[in-house]
């Protein structure tokens, strides 16, 4: 589980609900208490919703709020002495842009996105899915010494596959296989991760990993590559497959990255 995965876990986590028995919020709780850079990230979130939190319990609401905004957004109707003018049209929409209506009801309306996005992070795809894997491909990387060296397909696939892990099943646009070197079979989550080391002719040293999609099932990331930057001249992309994630590692610069992968 990355850094990214164990971040998320932790704004979702809420001490008293239950869900200390849960293995990965118990992992993430773990590993908040081991490493200082999340154990420090985790006291600013903390401190940052407890202002939040503190800052919307001195917002006074009145108790006819909910009445007042209703009965504001209805037409007023006078009593008059005499005959009753006519009344111009008056659309609903009209009424509910009254400032005073529209003040009151954007107060509630801020209220409750805000609990919203304290409380329930958004489900689906987002910027950071791509941003995960390929994060944990990176760090998979500093620790690469790859165990098998071949630039022949089938030995390569043949090695991969013998050591329950995925290989992809094409390569980029301007790969081929004999600019292959060596490979090496990582675990994750209990899911093999493979690597592939090439040495392209025109692009220099790339490494390709393949996650099993299994490995991260929360995760959503789009087919085509998103492109990413490290310190110096690292960068990577990541893209999914039918059947699996791929991040390509670089040290070459953004610029050498996107042509590598025509796009």
């Amino acid at each position: 589980m990355n850094k990214a995965r164990i971040k998320e876990i932790l704004l979702a986590y809420r001490p008293g609900e239950g869900l200390e028995d849960d293995p990965d919020v118990r992992y993430a709780l773990e590993k908040s208490q081991q490493d200082p850079e999340l154990q420090c990230w985790l006291e600013e979130q903390r401190a940052f919703d407890g202002a939040v939190r503190a800052a919307l319990q001195e917002i006074p609401v009145p108790d006819n709020l909910r009445e007042r905004i209703l009965s504001a957004a209805e037409p007023e109707v006078e009593e008059r002495a005499g005959p009753a003018a006519a009344a111009p049209e008056t659309s609903g929409l009209v009424r509910w842009l009254h400032p005073a209506v529209f003040a009151s009801a954007a107060a509630i309306v801020i209220f409750l996105a805000l609990s919203f996005t304290f409380w329930n992070p958004p489900a689906g795809e987002s910027a950071e899915d791509p941003v995960a894997v390929a994060q944990t491909a990176r760090e998979l990387h500093q620790s690469l010494q790859p165990s098998f060296r071949s630039n022949q397909k089938a030995a390569l696939v043949n090695y991969i596959e013998k050591h329950g892990a995925t290989p992809p099943k094409t390569l980029p646009a301007r790969f081929s296989w004999e600019e292959s070197f060596a490979c090496q079979i990582f675990s994750v989550r209990g899911s093999s991760v493979s690597v592939i080391c090439f040495n392209t002719r025109e692009h220099g040293k790339m490494h390709l990993y393949t996650f099993e999609k299994r490995a991260f099932p929360e995760l959503r990331v789009p087919r085509q590559p998103v492109l990413g930057e490290g310190e110096s001249d690292s960068a990577w992309a990541s893209w999914a497959s039918d059947e699996a994630y791929h991040v390509l590692l670089t040290g070459e610069g953004r610029e050498n990255l996107r042509a590598a992968l025509d796009i």
